[in-house]
């Protein structure tokens, strides 16, 4: 359910680089962080306050389900993608998979793989030349996920 102004509301789960880049590229785009999560309630508080959210939930089932979350961001270890994905295609909210070329911790092959298993809403958008932390692709990734939720 999008704002009353109009604006798409996301959360995103993981509040280290990309996270922050995710939060960035979300109000370029028009867009307000309205939940996050963490593991524990301390890591979820600095979190709020890391990103900017509106607010902490207590479990990555109720961010997936929250009515007021129009997409989830997840910005985490990539070995904890595959469960969160899940959660949130389970709520019938879009899953976004952003992938560097050059990624030697997740090759595109895996993830092309991941993504195969996927139902929709989806889509994988792969950075040219990019690696795991997008070194110099940052304001790319920026746009493309600006790109991917205003459509």
């Amino acid at each position: 359910m999008a704002a009353p102004s109009g604006r798409f509301r996301a959360a995103i789960v993981g509040a280290g680089f990309i996270g922050a880049v995710h939060a960035h590229a979300v109000r370029a785009a028009g867009g307000v962080v309205a939940a996050t999560v963490g593991r524990t309630p301390e890591t979820t508080a600095r979190a709020v306050a890391a990103l900017g959210a509106e607010r902490g939930v207590g479990s990555m089932d109720e961010l997936a389900a929250a009515a007021d979350v129009d997409v989830v961001h997840i910005c985490t270890p990539n070995s904890t993608h595959a469960e969160m994905a899940e959660a949130v295609i389970a709520a019938g909210k879009p899953v976004f998979l952003i992938q560097g070329e050059r990624d030697h911790l997740a090759p595109v092959k895996s993830v092309q793989r991941f993504y195969g298993t996927l139902t929709e809403p989806r889509e994988l958008v792969i950075v040219d030349g990019a690696d795991h932390l997008f070194d110099g692709h940052v304001s790319e990734v920026a746009d493309t996920i600006a790109d991917l939720l205003s459509e």
